[in-house]
């Protein structure tokens, strides 16, 4: 309820009206309905996931830095290890997998990209995600950008090129696990 009544998000309201107003016979209207319904369940399955690691996990959405919203702030209860992060490492020129270990009360920011593999290919996302990461880091110690397991389909110099522009503003990348577009 909190996620779907973020302003990023799409309320059920919303949802309702497009339905019964049959807005969704229109292509264009359709199509943005559906990339914001994945951009939610995205939202959620990330939710999902970060309360199997901490169950007293604070969650909070549509948090304002900077004029832009952070998709998640999260706060740990208790100290929790994320497993299998990927980030850049300079110095070798290659991608990590890393744990990132929380300690209470740090807080978090999340960002959630459920996207086809094809998304990652436009470099207006891939800017436009950069921005996001940086803003978020200049407020948050640790960022986190879930991803589905479409990543995963990605050409390795491609994932690289991803995982170090993220890594470079900041932040850390976590493939959601058994979660694609599709699945959204």
């Amino acid at each position: 309820d909190e996620i779907t009544k973020a302003k990023s998000g799409i309320s059920w309201d919303k949802l309702q009206i497009s339905i019964e107003n049959q807005d969704l016979l229109q292509p264009e209207v359709f199509e943005k309905l559906r990339r914001k319904l994945q951009g939610l369940f995205g939202q959620l399955k990330a939710v999902e996931f970060l309360k199997t690691l901490d169950p007293g996990i604070t969650l909070r959405t549509e948090m304002q830095v900077m004029s832009q919203s952070v998709d998640i702030v999260a706060a740990v209860s208790k100290t929790v290890k994320v497993q299998q992060c990927q980030t850049f490492d300079a110095v070798t020129d290659t991608v990590q997998t890393v744990t990132l270990k929380l300690r209470p009360p740090q807080g978090c920011a999340i960002e959630c990209k459920a996207w086809k593999t094809a998304s990652y290919r436009f470099r207006s996302n891939i800017d436009e995600l950069e921005r996001e990461v940086s803003q978020a880091r200049s407020v948050f110690n640790t960022v986190i950008v879930f991803v589905t397991s479409d990543f995963n389909k990605l050409p390795d110099a491609t994932k690289t090129d991803i995982i170090r522009r993220i890594t470079e503003s900041g932040g850390y990348l976590k493939v959601l696990p058994g979660f694609s577009s599709i699945s959204a």
